[in-house]
């Protein structure tokens, strides 16, 4: 039996979009209490809707819950620590048999990623992007953790929680970084 189910995704939310883009930030601290397996359906499902090239939808989601695996992947890691703590670890990954083009399978996984960032502020809960592009040897060693198939490409890590206390984050348009017509 499937753990996660179309069955139990929330169809509704109190948040509208903008509160959700605009308030959203990185949480990498995070209290021990259980996230729903609705709550992480809902999750996924938020990752399935991203747009992707060509429609290929190229990702493939491992969610880790395990304390001793999530362990293990903040080991390998420098920079994703604070993953062994995060009550939820979502490996998104990308299948380069469906996307063959690198750069579209990063874009599409993306994508699905920022969608996944959103669904989980809105839902109350943090959650942080972890990047493996920079660390040598991480994604080899994720590869081996998450026993991955050659044509599976681990792309990032997600950590999903309640967090352990609120964060805000201050208003980021940057009316300078914004050019008419050309730079």
């Amino acid at each position: 039996m499937e753990r996660y189910r179309e069955a139990d995704i929330i169809t509704q939310c109190s948040m509208d979009a903008l509160d959700a883009i605009q308030g959203r930030a990185s949480i990498r601290k995070y209290s021990a209490r259980p996230v729903a397996d609705t709550l992480v359906s809902t999750i996924l499902n938020a990752g399935f809707c991203a747009p992707s090239s060509m429609n290929v939808r190229p990702w493939e989601f491992i969610v880790v819950l395990e304390a001793q695996n999530r362990k293990a992947i903040s080991d390998a890691s420098t920079y994703a620590k604070m993953l062994e703590h995060a009550p939820v670890v979502i490996a998104v990954c990308g299948d380069s048999q469906k996307q063959p083009i690198p750069e579209f399978l990063l874009e599409d996984c993306a994508a699905a990623a920022q969608n996944m960032l959103l669904c989980a502020h809105a839902l109350g809960l943090g959650a942080v992007w972890c990047g493996l592009r920079g660390e040598v040897g991480f994604p080899a060693d994720l590869r081996v953790l998450l026993r991955l198939p050659d044509h599976i490409k681990p792309v990032l890590l997600l950590g999903v929680g309640y967090p352990e206390k609120p964060r805000s984050r201050p208003a980021r348009f940057e009316p300078r970084q914004v050019h008419m017509e050309v730079f």
